[in-house]
């Protein structure tokens, strides 16, 4: 299982879901950009935890983990 702890946190950050940044003196700085990012599906996938979910969810899910994503992107000065 420390395989899948290793596995899944990479997806979180590859996905958006749980981005890698710092913030020093006021300035965001990404620390890692995965772009292009990839689906928050290939995230939840294998995770029970996630069973639930509809593709309704996972849609506005993935929306918003885009919406964020660029919006952090914007603080750190990326375009």
């Amino acid at each position: 299982p420390s395989d899948l702890a290793i596995r899944y946190g990479r997806l979180a950050v590859e996905t958006g879901i749980f981005p890698l940044y710092e913030i020093e003196k006021g300035k965001y700085r990404l620390t890692y950009n995965p772009e292009p990012l990839r689906h928050v599906i290939d995230y939840m996938n294998g995770q029970g935890r996630f069973r639930h979910l509809t593709v309704k969810t996972i849609s506005s899910i993935q929306e918003r983990v885009s919406i964020e994503w660029e919006r952090l992107k914007f603080l750190c000065g990326i375009k």
